[in-house]
């Protein structure tokens, strides 16, 4: 098996890096990119053996990377991400097979697309689109956030997360000119802070709310990638404390999703058809970010526990005690490779 994962540097992490294993439960060996990008704590998947990450400093960047043979190696040169924070990237590829990496730029609020060429190199943004918007959270919601960028099902449409306005857009981007245009705009309650979306059916997705708490189940409106809200799972703690659900990981059935939360440091099991949380299991260490399935055994959630800094395996039928794979410090993306 073989993931690759993203850390903050800043916090002692090693940065880029592939793990391998025998099995779904053995710790990891790692190779790492050395030397590498600063703070990627967002690695997008390009083809079988590049990734682009996202250097999450003031002054943005985005680069390619190849894995030949044991080694990580930089495909060209790095690019401006068109903001400050990038969090998150995307590969999207058009009906005519041109290809682009769209950037969510956290810190300012942009979202950026940089074309893709055959060597896999990234050019300098072709588009960048801002917009206006800011919530009643006075801390996080000031202005927009732009979190996450994800591919619509019919790869028309590229949705984005607005945490600071309480928002999903609906882009689309011109495959002739590379540029960007907002196509539409789902409001969502007022301090809610949208965060991460996740694609569980052709018609159905689910938001996180990182401010509220919550989980919104949404419908999908294929004729222009519109986004309506269906209904809302409100979490109950069973601690005090404030908590942050950040990632949301659709499971293969098509009627389930896992959400992280940092604070009580769980995994929610939310059933999207009745709206109930099914379980509440503990994700073996603190602030737990990213999260993906294992490839090799679907009821295994990998979770980048970022304060404990390493990544946790949770067993999703609650049999098992989550078990630490590899010490890691920073640790804050992961993905099957």
């Amino acid at each position: 098996m073989r993931y690759v994962i993203g850390s903050y540097t800043t916090a002692g992490g090693p940065g880029l890096a592939l793990a391998t294993g025998d099995t779904p439960t053995q710790p990891l060996s790692v190779t790492v990119a050395d030397p590498g990008p600063v703070n990627p704590s967002w690695v997008a998947l390009g083809s079988s053996d590049v990734v682009y990450t996202v250097s999450e400093v003031d002054d943005g960047t985005v680069s390619a990377w190849r894995f030949a043979g044991d080694s990580w190696v930089p495909v060209g040169q790095s690019q401006s991400s068109g903001g400050s924070a990038p969090c998150h990237a995307v590969v999207y590829t058009s009906g005519s097979g041109r290809r682009w990496l769209v950037v969510a730029n956290y810190g300012s609020g942009e979202v950026a697309a940089l074309p893709i060429a055959a060597d896999e190199s990234l050019g300098p943004a072709s588009s960048i689109v801002r917009w206006d918007g800011s919530g009643p959270n006075q801390e996080r919601q000031l202005a927009p956030h732009a979190h996450q960028v994800v591919v619509d099902p019919s790869g028309r449409w590229l949705w984005v997360c607005d945490l600071g306005s309480d928002s999903v857009k609906t882009l689309e981007l011109d495959a002739e000119s590379g540029q960007l245009q907002v196509r539409g705009s789902a409001a969502f309650p007022a301090g809610s802070g949208p965060r991460h979306l996740a694609v569980v059916s052709s018609d159905t997705v689910v938001v996180v709310g990182e401010l509220s708490r919550e989980v919104f189940i949404c419908d999908v409106e294929a004729t222009d990638g519109a986004v309506a809200l269906r209904s809302t799972v409100s979490i109950d703690m069973e601690i005090d404390g404030t908590d942050y659900p950040s990632a949301v990981v659709p499971a293969p059935d098509g009627r389930t999703v896992y959400v992280t939360s940092r604070g009580s440091d769980q995994v929610w099991v939310i059933d999207v058809d009745t709206h109930e949380v099914r379980r509440r299991l503990p994700s073996g260490g603190a602030w737990p970010r990213a999260a993906c399935l294992s490839r090799e055994d679907d009821n295994l959630l990998l979770v980048t526990c970022e304060r404990s800094g390493y990544v946790s395996a949770v067993d999703l039928t609650g049999h098992r005690e989550p078990q630490m794979l590899w010490q890691c410090p920073g640790v804050s993306d992961i993905h099957p490779f």
